[in-house]
């Protein structure tokens, strides 16, 4: 049986890379309402979607961020 891909939202480009750990509080932001050191998303749907306790994963699946 495999895996079935969720849904898949494009994020910005990040101005500085950030280092990922373990505790870490990265916020996401809508792309036209942030400027700054947030992950910018193009989509309003992926807050409609996304909730506490979900995972998100990144990168093509190398990075989760648990919420």
């Amino acid at each position: 049986m495999g895996d079935l891909q969720g849904s898949s939202v494009r994020v910005s480009r990040l101005k500085n890379p950030i280092t990922l750990h373990k505790g870490l509080k990265l916020s996401f932001m809508l792309a036209d309402k942030s400027p700054g050191k947030y992950v910018l998303v193009f989509h309003n749907a992926f807050f409609e979607i996304v909730k506490k306790g979900d995972v998100v994963l990144a990168d093509d699946r190398k990075i989760s961020l648990g919420l």
